[in-house]
């Protein structure tokens, strides 16, 4: 989608209406100058057409996230909304159910069960999924926490990527099933409070990987 475009669109619609002192920014979204919108609200007594602009605004805006930032094919929202509804469910080695689920698993049927585009990981191995995927950064909600064992170098885990702590990207919080809470749950890379602060860090390379559709394309 072409934010230039669609920036113009908002200026001249805010424009028409009489508000020309909404701000349009350059980035994504859009914001409102408060204090103007008071003024000429009260000084037009037109709330209906203030409340049509702001959730214009606010429903196009939207529009424009997801155009930009969710997976071909996977909507970011339907990945962390399915992610979320797996928490507490107990961990079992091979599961890909409610009954028991572990790591491969939880991120195969999390991305089975949030797209309608058949876009999904076929493969059932925490390796097979590092293979099906390309690395990213800066990640983006949805993504896949790829954990390659520093010993092996094979990826012996897998989680899903939720976003940042307040201190950056590497203390991010992920979803994922681990042997030792025993369930699926929310974790962090370093400030972990089921594994410890760094463990994570210290027994794998970390990164952070998005599904690749063209991986299964013979």
């Amino acid at each position: 989608m072409n934010l230039g475009y669609l920036n113009l669109f908002i200026k001249k619609l805010v424009n028409k209406l009489g508000y020309p002192r909404i701000i349009v920014s350059k980035t994504l979204g859009w914001s409102l100058n408060e204090k103007e919108v008071k003024r000429q609200m009260y000084k037009k007594k037109n709330v209906t057409t203030i409340v049509i602009v702001v959730m214009i605004l606010t429903a196009m805006t939207a529009m424009v996230m997801l155009a930009s930032a969710a997976p071909d094919g996977i909507s970011e929202y339907a990945v962390i909304k399915k992610a979320y509804s797996w928490l507490g469910v107990s961990y079992e080695y091979g599961g890909e159910s409610k009954n028991g689920v572990d790591c491969s698993g939880l991120v195969r049927q999390v991305y089975m069960q949030s797209n309608v585009y058949q876009t999904y990981y076929y493969d059932r191995t925490a390796e097979e999924i590092r293979q099906a995927s390309y690395p990213v950064w800066p990640p983006r909600p949805g993504d896949v926490v790829i954990f390659v064992d520093k010993d092996s170098g094979i990826c012996t885990h897998v989680g899903i990527y939720i976003g940042p702590s307040y201190y950056g990207y590497w203390d991010s919080y992920f979803i994922h099933a681990g042997t030792l809470p025993g369930e699926v749950v929310e974790d962090r890379l370093y400030y972990s409070p089921y594994y410890g602060t760094g463990w994570w860090y210290s027994n794998f390379d970390i990164y952070f990987a998005r599904y690749n559709p063209d991986y299964y394309i013979s």
